[in-house]
């Protein structure tokens, strides 16, 4: 994997700093990173908080694979994200350069993503890559995250009020720092309608309705075929790259 030096990026002055974060759908563990589509030279960066904090590398998928930490996965499990897909129609939009963050980890209900650990981890994640931007000449413009999240909350039944209490909770100490928005992205269905999503997605699109700080990317999962799904749980390949590119739109247009 290529690393570019903050100081040998050329022409990169102004940023938009997007973490990537959710469960296995997130991670990509259902896609291929071999027909995700190619990041050009100049249009994301990956900054790793933990595993390399000295520098940015060109993303690449499957991307996120050399994190670490509460939200990480075993590099297995990370085979091909949307985020390349997202970076490249956001930049076709914006003309900003993305530095992406890696903030996933599979089977991951929104009790963890409430816990004061995991909490804790995502904003340190949060303030080292703001510090790293800030201390190398990068400016900010904005900073958001990507949030695609619910399968094990719909499996395990949470209430609709418990969901919104705690994917609110995952992000106020971020929202205190200065992240201007959480754009989900609904979990849509497992293949055969082995269980319903669709409490779940409810209470995303309900949290996102009424409150500003929350606002929907995109539903297009529920609308996805089986064929497009890499088993009962996980999008494949072609889904994430229509759903990184969907959201993205939303993302470019706020």
């Amino acid at each position: 994997m290529s690393e570019a030096r903050a100081a040998e990026i050329p022409g990169v002055m102004t940023v938009d700093l997007v973490i990537f974060a959710g469960q296995s759908n997130m991670s990509g563990t259902g896609g291929n990173a071999a027909l995700s589509p190619a990041v050009p030279n100049g249009l994301g960066y990956e900054f790793r908080p933990y595993s390399d904090p000295s520098g940015l590398h060109q993303i690449t998928e499957p991307f996120g694979v050399a994190e670490c930490g509460y939200l990480s996965e075993p590099a297995s499990q990370k085979k091909g994200s949307l985020v390349s897909s997202f970076v490249n129609a956001y930049y076709a939009r914006t003309g900003v350069p993305v530095v992406a963050v890696s903030a996933s980890r599979g089977a991951t209900d929104s009790a963890y993503w409430a816990s004061a650990p995991v909490k804790a981890e995502l904003l340190d994640k949060y303030v080292r890559t703001k510090a790293y931007l800030s201390s190398n000449h990068i400016t900010l413009r904005r900073s958001f995250v990507v949030f695609l999240q619910g399968e094990s909350d719909a499996i395990e039944g949470t209430s609709l009020a418990q969901y919104q209490t705690n994917i609110t909770a995952a992000f106020e100490s971020l929202f205190a720092n200065g992240l201007e928005r959480v754009y989900v992205i609904t979990p849509g269905h497992p293949r055969g309608n082995l269980f319903s999503y669709d409490a779940i997605n409810r209470a995303q699109i309900d949290l996102c309705a009424k409150n500003p700080c929350f606002t929907l990317a995109s539903t297009a999962l529920s609308g996805m075929p089986d064929a497009y799904m890499s088993d009962e749980v996980h999008f494949g390949q072609t889904a994430l790259n229509e759903i990184g590119a969907a959201a993205a739109g939303v993302c470019a247009s706020q």
